[in-house]
């Protein structure tokens, strides 16, 4: 059986205000509490008093029909009866007024309270009160009985019978108070509840995939907090999702591309549109590269992103692996009348890093140079060493990259418009790649506006420390 956590709260905020009051009633019981109490000797004398006068008064009405009838007259009598039988006893030195009409009672002899006040169970309970009983003789028999509330010392004696006069207020007040006590216990239960609800609801339309679900964040608590990071990790979920299904489609699209014009060329070999000679032949396997390439890249991300990239790492010299990397692409270049330039670092630097994974990246940095930058552009790479890391620049000149569009190099798919497009080649994976084999490196990749009017892809390696 399930117990919903609104009624969990409720009974732990009642327990809780319970067992605070139950201490309470606890100290105040240890103030009164001590050895047996017996009364005091010049109050024996007045207890005798009035056990007299009650005895007396009893056998001159020939019962106690003769008590007023009103509570009012007869609470009345009860005092000035008290107070007449006090002022016959001896009164010691110092005496403080007498409480006695406060902590007595008079009943008859069947036990029916006539006048005076009894304490309730709950006052006996909390001041720890003892009561002691006298018999009030009467011709007949007995007349009836006075029981009065013992207290440990004087000083006890007005406390106990202001307490007796005011139990009954106190009740309500008790009972005023677990209600109030209950009702905040309910609020609280409540108030924590909803946030806990809405934050079950939204965790169960999100398993739902419903990404778009967002839960009222305005409380400035830790439930506010938490409803903030919920709302944040559902739009992180439906920006994974959308990138998903982008993923999904680009990936078929790319691999749909080649795969449509091998077909093509398949069927216009059969129909003999098209004769099975060197250049289709060429053609085919131009196509077959590509979807080859395409392969190779996808499984290299999923295998990074499973962590299971290989990486056979040593201490190198960065800028040795960026240098024979560049020079590869130094004929290209001059064919297409780049102003090709290098500078190098002022200090070496060591890092431990894979050099075919390293040199991949630059390799891939260099070559989208090479193709975007208009013919008679410049691409220049630098080398520089900054504290603990070696970075590497790679410029180009026009055409740039639009400032919109930076953020997102380096996403998979991605291609900015204009010049820097499909028409040029490339999946769209080498950045993506670039940037996750530098990542599992401990460094970063990071693209920016060029100072020579094209684009500037910066690479940071952590070196080894001297």
């Amino acid at each position: 059986m399930v117990v919903p956590l609104r009624v969990r709260l409720f009974v732990i905020g009642v327990a809780s205000m319970l067992l605070v009051g139950i201490i309470g009633l606890a100290l105040i019981r240890w103030s009164f509490a001590g050895g047996a109490r017996q009364p005091l000797d010049y109050e024996t004398d007045e207890v005798n008093a009035i056990v007299a006068v009650l005895s007396a008064t009893f056998d001159a009405a020939g019962g106690w029909k003769a008590l007023p009838a009103t509570s009012a007259a007869r609470d009345a009598w009860w005092r000035a009866t008290i107070a007449r039988a006090v002022e016959t006893s001896p009164t010691p030195p110092g005496r403080a007024t007498s409480t006695l009409a406060d902590r007595a009672a008079l009943t008859d002899a069947s036990g029916r309270l006539l006048a005076g006040t009894q304490p309730g169970a709950p006052l006996v309970m909390l001041a720890s009160i003892d009561r002691r009983t006298w018999t009030i003789p009467s011709r007949h028999g007995i007349a009836g009985h006075l029981t009065v509330a013992l207290p440990r010392n004087p000083d006890d004696a007005l406390t106990i019978a202001v307490l007796m006069q005011k139990q009954r207020h106190l009740t309500v007040l008790a009972l005023i108070g677990i209600a109030l006590s209950a009702l905040a216990a309910g609020m609280v239960a409540t108030s924590l509840r909803r946030p806990i609800h809405a934050l079950l609801e939204g965790a169960r339309r999100l398993g739902r995939s419903e990404f778009d679900t967002q839960i009222d964040a305005r409380r400035r608590d830790e439930f506010g907090q938490l409803a903030r990071s919920f709302n944040e990790l559902g739009a992180r979920l439906k920006a994974n999702a959308g990138s998903r299904r982008q993923w999904i489609a680009d990936t078929s699209h790319e691999l749909r591309t080649p795969l449509a014009v091998l077909k093509a060329q398949l069927e216009a070999m059969q129909d003999g549109i098209r004769p099975l000679s060197q250049a289709s032949l060429a053609s085919m396997e131009a196509q077959i590269a590509s979807l080859q390439s395409l392969v190779g890249d996808l499984d290299q991300l999923s295998r990074g992103d499973t962590g299971a990239l290989h990486l056979e790492r040593e201490p190198l010299d960065p800028w040795t692996i960026a240098k024979t990397t560049w020079d590869d692409f130094a004929e290209r270049m001059r064919e297409r009348g780049l102003d090709a330039r290098i500078v190098p670092p002022t200090s070496p630097a060591v890092a431990v890093a894979d050099p075919a994974r390293l040199r991949q990246v630059i390799r891939n940095l260099v070559e989208n140079s090479a193709r975007y930058t208009a013919t008679g552009g410049s691409v220049t790479m630098t080398g520089d060493v900054e504290a603990s890391h070696f970075r590497l620049h790679i410029d180009d000149s026009a055409p740039g990259v639009p400032a919109t569009d930076l953020p997102r190099l380096g996403e998979r798919f991605f291609r900015v418009d204009a010049s820097r497009s499909r028409e040029h080649g490339g999946s769209g994976l080498g950045l993506a790649l670039a940037r996750q084999i530098v990542e599992a490196h401990g460094g970063r990749l990071e693209f920016s506006a060029s100072p020579l009017g094209g684009l500037r892809a910066t690479l940071s390696l952590p070196l080894v420390p001297t």
